[in-house]
C-alpha cells in the first residue's frame, strides 16, 4: 500500500545561521541564545528551586533534598532503598523512615550523630559485631572482617541473628 503522505523538501534554512568558522561550542550557544533568554532561564530555574526549598524547610542539606526527590514516588509503599556511604547520614535515614520507606547503607565512621560509644576498630576481633540503636529506631552496626564496616538501617532488628557463610580467598 502506497503512502499518501509525500515529504516536502526544505526550501530554505530557518532560524539563526551558525557560522562555519566556529572554534568553540560555547560560541554556537551564544549565537543561538541571547543573553535575555539565558537570564530568563536562570531566573525561572532559581525561582522554581527556591519555591521547592520553602515547601520542605526541614531538609537542610542538598543530600536530603536529593534523597527526597529520588524517593518521592516510593512514599508509603514500604520499599527498601540502599545507599552507599556517600548518602548515608543519620538525618537521611530519618526521612525515609517517616515516609514508610526502608533505608539501609554503609556509613563512614566520621559522620555526625553516629554513636560515640560503639566499639573502636582495634577492640573488635574478626567476625565480631557491635551495634547501637537510637530511640528513632535507626540502627548503627559495626562488623569486622579484614577491616571494619559500619552501616545504618532504619528497618533491621538487632535482636534477629542470621548466619552468613563467607568464603575465604581459596574458595572455602
Amino acid at each position: 500500500v502506497a503512502s499518501p503522505v509525500v515529504p516536502m523538501p526544505f526550501e530554505k534554512p530557518h532560524g539563526p545561521s551558525i557560522p562555519d568558522n566556529v572554534e568553540h561550542p560555547h560560541e554556537v550557544f551564544l549565537t543561538l541564545f541571547t543573553e535575555d533568554i539565558v537570564d530568563n532561564i536562570v531566573f525561572q530555574t532559581n525561582l522554581y528551586a527556591t519555591q521547592q526549598d520553602h515547601l520542605h524547610p526541614q531538609l537542610k542539606t542538598k543530600w536530603e533534598r536529593v534523597i527526597r526527590d529520588l524517593t518521592i514516588s516510593l512514599i508509603g509503599k514500604h520499599y527498601r532503598v540502599f545507599f552507599d556511604n556517600y548518602f548515608s547520614l543519620v538525618s537521611l535515614m530519618a526521612y525515609p523512615q517517616e515516609n514508610k520507606i526502608y533505608g539501609c547503607g554503609t556509613v563512614r565512621t566520621n559522620r555526625k550523630f553516629l554513636p560515640s560509644d560503639i566499639s573502636e576498630d582495634k577492640i573488635l576481633r574478626r567476625g565480631e559485631t557491635d551495634w547501637r540503636q537510637a530511640t528513632s529506631k535507626i540502627l548503627c552496626t559495626k562488623w569486622k572482617g579484614q577491616r571494619c564496616i559500619s552501616s545504618l538501617s532504619n528497618y533491621h532488628n538487632p535482636d534477629e541473628l542470621s548466619n552468613v557463610n563467607k568464603r575465604q580467598k581459596d574458595g572455602f
